[in-house]
């Protein structure tokens, strides 16, 4: 059996921008689940890239999320800060899958 716990902690840039990361926790053996795919876990597990407005187990084995629909890759400051002052955000929406095989004894930002 398996309970799997998701985390999201947000890194503040002045008080104007809010970026997160977002991460599975096996709660029985008390370790974190990585991503299926190391460039989903560079952009939303990693690195505090884009703001997180939303987020939802599908099931056991993967989540999707809901962030920022921007062109710049790098996330800019102004760029983010733009887009959390607008009324018409775009937002994509994003299916990440969990490795249930490889199980990390600890969170670590590379």
């Amino acid at each position: 059996m398996t309970m799997e716990l998701l985390l999201r902690f947000g890194y503040n840039e002045g008080g104007q921008v809010i970026r997160h990361v977002l991460f599975a926790v096996d709660l029985v053996q008390m370790k974190v689940v990585p991503y299926e795919s190391a460039e989903m876990g560079e952009v939303y597990m990693y690195t505090p890239t884009w703001p997180i407005v939303d987020y939802q187990w599908i099931d056991n084995n993967q989540f999707w999320v809901a962030s920022a629909d921007l062109q710049s890759s790098e996330a800019e400051f102004e760029a983010v800060q733009n887009w959390l002052a607008s009324s018409d955000r775009n937002i994509k929406k994003v299916t990440i899958l969990l490795n249930q095989e490889e199980l990390l004894d600890a969170y670590s930002m590379p």
